[in-house]
C-alpha cells in the first residue's frame, strides 16, 4: 500500500536512543504500578500480608510494562536514526516489543501473536493521524 512508503514530517533531528528508551521505560513502569494497584484492589486479599501482595503485583507489572515500553522506544528511536522518520517505524517497534511477552514464556506462537497485535495497534494509530502526516 502507498501509505507504507510515505515519510513522516521532518522533526528537529534524530531522537536520542537512550533518552527515548528511558522515557518510555519510566512511562511503562508508572502504568504498571497503576495496573498492579488496580489489580490488587479488585482481588481477594492475600493473607497474611495483603499490602505486600499488592506491592508485588505493582512491582511485577511495572517491570514487565517498563521492559516492553523501553524496547518499543529504543527500537523506534534506533530505526529512526538508521533510516529517518517514517510511518512504519512505530509498527516495526510495536512488533519487536509485542513479541517480548511470548519470548519470555518461550512461546513462538505467543511472540508472533504479540508482534502482529502490537504492529496492528501501531498501524491503526498511524492511520488515525493520517491527516497530520505529510502525504
Amino acid at each position: 500500500p502507498s501509505w507504507l512508503t510515505r515519510e513522516m514530517p521532518a522533526s528537529e533531528g534524530p531522537p536520542s536512543i537512550l533518552a527515548t528508551t528511558g522515557t518510555y521505560a519510566l512511562g511503562g513502569s508508572m502504568v504498571g504500578v497503576a495496573v498492579g494497584a488496580f489489580e490488587g484492589a479488585w482481588r481477594e486479599p492475600i493473607q497474611p500480608s495483603p499490602m505486600r501482595a499488592v506491592a508485588r503485583m505493582c512491582a511485577g507489572h511495572a517491570g514487565q510494562l517498563a521492559a516492553i515500553a523501553a524496547i518499543f522506544g529504543g527500537t523506534e528511536a534506533t530505526i529512526a536514526n538508521m533510516r529517518g522518520e517514517h510511518v512504519t517505524n512505530s509498527m516495526i517497534a510495536g512488533c519487536v516489543a509485542g513479541s517480548l511477552p511470548g519470548l519470555r514464556q518461550n512461546s513462538p506462537q505467543l511472540a508472533a501473536g504479540g508482534c502482529g497485535f502490537f504492529a496492528l495497534i501501531q498501524g491503526l494509530g498511524v492511520m488515525g493521524r493520517w491527516d497530520e502526516l505529510d502525504h
